[in-house]
Order: structure tokens, then C-alpha cells, then sequence
């Protein structure tokens, strides 16, 4: 998980306690092992690159399909606190909603810019009472885009991953282990047409609509659990 312990929480992992929280991390963790094509890793060329771009669009789709399938099992079998897994799954939920907010709020300025030349000050002000945007909130958006260009490619991964993590979850659900591995297969070799297809997703607007109403489904049954 690229974090350093510090003595005292070495000293908690001493003691085999484990939070729920640090469960959904391994979960997410390892299932990015089940779409992640060693061998591109392993030889660099400039196709292996290209594949690896395309693979970003859907980099976290799965570890986040994985999750949900973590709640839901959770949840049937009672293995822990309905409240914790709920909270975690809102947090979850939440984080992947306000990636999805950043990215758009940066497509719109990066338009501008080509339309116009330029960003105005008006142009931001509006954009920040459109999307509901503190002054914090944009500061810190123009600090990534000069400073951190690279950071809005994991904001997308993070944002489509939770998109597509429902419509995944509920073509496990419909057919099985099958459309999984298929799907697994394609991301893998990073043919993101194919992949999206084996789980009920066109390239194009109605492929849009659907894995937005998959995702309304999803909240749908989870705030049901919560009633």
C-alpha cells in the first residue's frame, strides 16, 4: 500500500488487529493483481505503453467492483457491523463522487482554454456556483493542472472505476464467474471495447446511460440495506 508504519502501528500489527478498513485496502490491493498483465510490466516497449494508457481508463473498475462484492458478502453473512460496513461503503462511494466532480470541473476548463484562449475569472467564478465548488476546492484543482498535470489521470481512473464497479458487480451477479474472467481477460490485455462488452456496455451514448443506471441501482440497494 506504499505507506511507511511508524513504531506505534507496527506495534498494533504485532498484535494481529486488523480494522475493517484495512480489509477493503487488501481487497482493493490485490484485485488489481487479477487485470494487471505482468508481462507489459515486465518489458517496456511503446505498444506495451500504449496498452498501459488504455488500461488507465479502467485501472480502478475493478479493485472497486471487488469492494462492492466485499459489502455484499459482508452484509449476507453478518461478519461484521452492518453500521461500519455501510459507512465504508459511503465513504467509498463519496470519494469516487467527488472524483468525478474534479475531472469534469478540469474537462470544462480545458475546453474553455481551446475555445477561448483563455480562463477568465468570470468564466471560474461560474464554474464554481455551477458545480457547487468552494475557493479551496479550485485553488487546489489549479495547483494539480500547473503542478501536478499527471494527477488528473488517477482522478479519471478513480472516477470511471466507480462508474463501471456496479454494471461489473451486476453482470457477476447475472452470469456467473464467466462474464468476470472474460471481462478480466480483456482489461487485461487492454482491449477496452471487448471488456466493456462482455459486461453489457456499447461504445456509445446508450452504453453511457446504462452504466449510469446500474450505478443509481447500486445506491438504491445500498441505502435499502440502510432501511
Amino acid at each position: 500500500t506504499k505507506t511507511e508504519l511508524n513504531s506505534k502501528e507496527e506495534k498494533i500489527l504485532d498484535n494481529d488487529t486488523c480494522t475493517l478498513e484495512d480489509l477493503y485496502t487488501v481487497v482493493h490491493e490485490i484485485a488489481h493483481l487479477f487485470d494487471l498483465n505482468l508481462e507489459n510490466q515486465r518489458n517496456i516497449t511503446d505498444e506495451t505503453r500504449r496498452k498501459e494508457n488504455t488500461r488507465q481508463l479502467t485501472g480502478e473498475a475493478t479493485a472497486i467492483a471487488f469492494e462492492g462484492l466485499l459489502t455484499e458478502y459482508l452484509l449476507k453473512n453478518n461478519l461484521f457491523s452492518r453500521d461500519g460496513i455501510q459507512q465504508i461503503e459511503k465513504k467509498r462511494l463519496n470519494s469516487s463522487i467527488q472524483d468525478a466532480i474534479l475531472v469534469y470541473a478540469k474537462l470544462l476548463l480545458s475546453k474553455e482554454k481551446s475555445k477561448n484562449g483563455e480562463i477568465t475569472l468570470n468564466f471560474i467564478e461560474k464554474l464554481m456556483r455551477d458545480n457547487n465548488l468552494s475557493t479551496q476546492y479550485v485553488r487546489k484543482m489549479a495547483y494539480d493542472i500547473i503542478n501536478i498535470p499527471r494527477s488528473m489521470l488517477f482522478q479519471n481512473r478513480y472516477a470511471l472505476g466507480g462508474l463501471i464497479a456496479p454494471t461489473i458487480i451486476k453482470a457477476y451477479k447475472e452470469n456467473g464467474s464467466v462474464a468476470l474472467k472474460k471481462y478480466l481477460e480483456y482489461t487485461k490485455n487492454s482491449d477496452l471495447e471487448k471488456a466493456l462488452k462482455t459486461i453489457g456496455i456499447e461504445m456509445n451514448i446508450q452504453g453511457i446511460n446504462t452504466l449510469k443506471k446500474n450505478y443509481n441501482e447500486q445506491l438504491q440497494v445500498l441505502n435499502a440495506k440502510e432501511r
